[in-house]
């Protein structure tokens, strides 16, 4: 591997997964780029860190200097950008279903999972689960997934206790249908927000 294709290659996958990190879509560099709403000095250099890249990744040919030196550059700057850009600022509308969802900066793929995992852990252990990973993990986006899956729970719950089990069968139904919508939306760095919960847990 050349000193060149190193370089390029590293920093382009940090680009990506800032890139990631604010919800953006797609395989490639630009693909993903081009998926999400960014400032157009911004959107310019990641065009031309996208060609350099391209020249050595798909082309096979080695940046000269210059062109090495000014890619390091680029890449440096949107770095520095995209990690002081807030993820609604650049995060593409929510997809059909999710349009109950609130967009929360996420810092890694891991807080996605932990949010997936507080839907889940929430389903079968409806208190327990939530107040385990808010405990755990301390990441801004996983505290209030779990905050929301614990608000919900308690919602279901006190329905279920007001109406003395006459809404059993509909808070089950619901809680499944905000199970499913609650892993969608974190998959994708969001945060579900269920109707009808009483959010006492702030």
């Amino acid at each position: 591997m050349t000193d060149s294709l190193h370089t390029v290659r590293n920093r382009a996958i940090e680009i990506e997964r800032l890139l990631d990190n604010l919800g953006a879509e797609g395989r490639g560099l630009g693909e993903k780029y081009r998926s999400l709403t960014l400032p157009q000095p911004l959107q310019d250099d990641l065009r031309q860190l996208n060609h350099l890249r391209n020249t050595v990744m798909h082309d096979g040919v080695d940046l000269t200097g210059a062109d090495l030196e000014r890619f390091v550059r680029l890449s440096d700057r949107v770095t520095a950008e995209l990690q002081q850009m807030p993820a609604a600022s650049a995060r593409p509308s929510a997809g059909p279903g999710l349009s109950g969802s609130s967009q929360v900066p996420t810092s890694s793929q891991e807080d996605r999972t932990m949010g997936m995992l507080a839907w889940g852990l929430g389903f079968f252990f409806p208190i327990l689960g939530p107040l385990i990973l808010m405990v755990a993990h301390k990441s801004p986006y996983v505290q209030a997934v779990s905050k929301e899956v614990l608000n919900v729970h308690v919602s279901l719950i006190a329905y279920t206790l007001l109406t003395l089990g006459l809404l059993s069968p509909l808070t089950a139904i619901a809680d499944i249908v905000f199970t499913v919508l609650g892993v969608m939306a974190a998959n994708n760095g969001e945060i579900y927000r269920a109707p009808a919960v009483f959010r006492l847990i702030k």
